[in-house]
């Protein structure tokens, strides 16, 4: 979020989800299925996520085009920006690595009695607590730094229903990409990875078209944006292909 607010949403998020889509797809590729990497779809798969990387440099190269026609922090504040993003998105696929390293908890649930597409739903509950505890503790200490408690006894519903959406839209992207894990098969936690921040970052760039932040850029600007969305689409089809 921080980032995100110093760089722009469609910048911040390509850095971002693009760090995450990359090593959150790589490290359960090479530590779970290491046969893989070694044969024509493991070539496949690194051919795809070679492409995705080089749409997510040319959609950070359209945000530093989209920059030459406005206003911009000073070199130092645009550097520390982008250095918090590279952190963010290297810290980012741990819910990955939770889900694709906690699956001994799914088969536990299976054990159970319970289907394997609803298994996972196990594992986040766990996986998601970790995240709660930085969140929360950074949350409380700003409402005390600046003294902004007595907001709650406003009207913030308005507020209070936007962070809900969120919530529930993003928990549920995530509980479908669980079950979609099980029925991509064993790379369903590397490539399913991938393909779900592929999509995300192409939300986030066409939802900073919607919202105007690329309204005052110079078109060549746009023209680099549409390239790399075209590269993400690229390699969404490359993706997809090696998992047949």
């Amino acid at each position: 979020g921080l980032s995100i607010a110093r760089l722009g949403l469609a910048l911040g998020c390509a850095i971002i989800v693009g760090l995450g889509s990359l090593f959150g797809t790589l490290v359960p590729l090479f530590f779970q299925n290491r046969a893989v990497p070694g044969t024509g779809r493991g070539a496949v798969i690194l051919c795809g996520l070679a492409v995705m990387v080089a749409g997510i440099v040319v959609l950070a190269r359209a945000g530093g085009e989209r920059g030459s026609g406005q206003t911009r922090q000073g070199g130092s504040a645009y550097a520390a920006a982008l250095l918090m993003a590279v952190v963010c998105g290297l810290m980012a696929p741990m819910v990955n690595y939770s889900f694709a390293f906690g699956q001994s908890i799914a088969e536990r649930a299976v054990a159970l009695g319970v289907p394997a597409t609803r298994a996972g739903y196990a594992i986040w509950p766990v996986a998601l607590a970790g995240g709660l505890i930085p969140n929360l503790a950074y949350s409380v200490y700003l409402l005390w730094k600046n003294r902004t408690w007595g907001a709650f006894s406003g009207t913030w519903a308005h507020d209070g229903g936007l962070a809900a959406a969120m919530g529930l839209l993003w928990m549920g992207a995530m509980a479908i990409y669980g079950v979609a894990t099980v029925y991509l098969g064993t790379l369903g936690t590397s490539l399913g990875w991938g393909l779900l921040q592929i999509f995300n970052i192409m939300a986030a760039n066409v939802s900073g078209l919607v919202t105007g932040e690329w309204k005052a850029a110079p078109a060549m600007a746009r023209r680099t944006l549409y390239a790399g969305l075209a590269l993400l689409t690229a390699a969404t089809v490359i993706l997809a292909a090696a998992n047949r």
